[in-house]
């Protein structure tokens, strides 16, 4: 609760054309962290993901980030070409949040 805070209080105090921008770039980071808590929550442990194999290892982290790189790059393409930063910004809270979530349920198996 007190992250939204923050970010809500954040936003209100950028300006008005930079404030999409700004929660755009904290959505990255939001992604990002959610990304690494999974893979730390993963790691050592069978992996259900057939594209990850069958435990998570150091094979299975690179190619999590090189999916990462390649999410971030597509939406830096799209974001230079339209200047839209809300459905980048949607797409990338909801997979933190989801990212969380499977994080705190690996976190959770023994």
């Amino acid at each position: 609760m007190k992250s939204i805070i923050l970010v809500v209080l954040l936003v209100a105090s950028c300006s008005a054309e930079s404030r999409g921008r700004k929660l755009w770039h904290a959505s990255l980071a939001a992604l990002v962290a959610g990304s690494a808590a999974d893979a730390a929550s993963s790691y050592g442990k069978y992996e259900s993901n057939p594209l990850l194999g069958p435990a998570f290892n150091r094979r299975s982290v690179t190619i999590k980030a090189a999916f990462l790189g390649s999410s971030v790059c597509t939406q830096l393409l799209f974001v230079k070409h339209w200047k839209k930063y809300g459905p980048a910004t949607t797409v990338n809270f909801v997979a933190a949040v989801a990212l969380t979530a499977t994080a705190v349920h690996n976190s959770r198996i023994h």
